[in-house]
């Protein structure tokens, strides 16, 4: 049987093919935090992928236990950093509750770190309001001078969020957009055999694939060019196939007005 939606329905439920865009039309940052940092000039160590993981001191835990330590055997922890005002931080919530529930129990320990927000009351409120949605631990940095902004966030040069860490055995092994933490890549870090050499390696080689794509649609939003956004995320080996290559088709499907190919998308 043949799909028949109006403009009206398709334009309500165009939402749904879209979450995955508003973080996208964050590409810019995201893609940037992937790329190599320049060289510092100070000869003080950028916190990056092989740093050991500072405590996390100051903070106050909104939701969930505390996390002491990040060294406990067969855990494997995530610190995403987010803010309430941050709309591809909220759009990443989803992906990182999916994440939580299927890997918690096989030893995923995720936390959600409120950054550069003055005042808890709105990251409990924000909580609160997420119930069932935003069930992983989450907590308080407090705000842009606390000690977690101090080392994590200005040590390792990071500039803009949703920003993720990851840390296995106390140390980082992966520092990125948290879109980058597929199902693949927690199951690669969590394995026994896990290689953090060939890890980092594999993650140098996607954050210039990253880069590269990055590039290319930074030109195509420029230029409003919609056409092009649509054809690079059905034929662009990094994102074809992927969410992020639904929402940025979506998305110029309403930019075109494409009704009938967003109907398809839909299915």
């Amino acid at each position: 049987m043949k799909l028949k939606l109006n403009k009206n329905t398709l334009r309500q439920t165009l939402s749904l093919a879209s979450v995955a865009t508003v973080a996208i039309s964050g590409l810019a940052q995201a893609y940037q935090e992937a790329a190599p940092a320049k060289p510092a000039k100070a000869a003080k160590e950028v916190l990056g992928v092989g740093s050991m993981a500072p405590a996390l001191e100051g903070v106050t835990w909104v939701q969930g236990d505390a996390v002491k330590s990040f060294d406990e055997k067969g855990k494997l922890y995530i610190v995403e950093c987010w803010a309430t005002w941050c709309g591809p931080c909220v759009a990443i919530i989803p992906h990182m509750n999916d994440l939580h529930k299927k890997y918690s129990e096989k030893g995923l320990v995720i936390v959600g770190m409120n950054v550069w927000e003055e005042g808890i009351e709105k990251a409990q409120k924000f909580v609160k309001d997420q119930g069932d949605g935003m069930s992983y631990r989450v907590a308080y940095s407090g705000g842009k001078k606390s000690k977690f902004t101090t080392s994590w966030l200005e040590a390792s040069k990071t500039n803009g969020i949703p920003t993720a860490f990851a840390v296995r055995d106390g140390k980082i092994i992966f520092k990125g957009h948290p879109s980058g933490l597929t199902e693949k890549s927690i199951e690669l870090m969590m394995a026994s055999d896990f290689n953090a050499e060939d890890f980092a390696k594999k993650q140098a080689e996607e954050a210039e694939a990253r880069k590269a794509f990055s590039k290319k649609i930074q030109g195509l939003f420029q230029a409003q060019d919609w056409a092009g956004i649509k054809e690079l995320a059905m034929t662009d080996e990094f994102v074809k196939g992927k969410k992020d290559a639904a929402g940025l088709i979506g998305q110029a499907n309403q930019q075109l007005g494409d009704w009938d190919a967003q109907a398809e998308l839909l299915k």
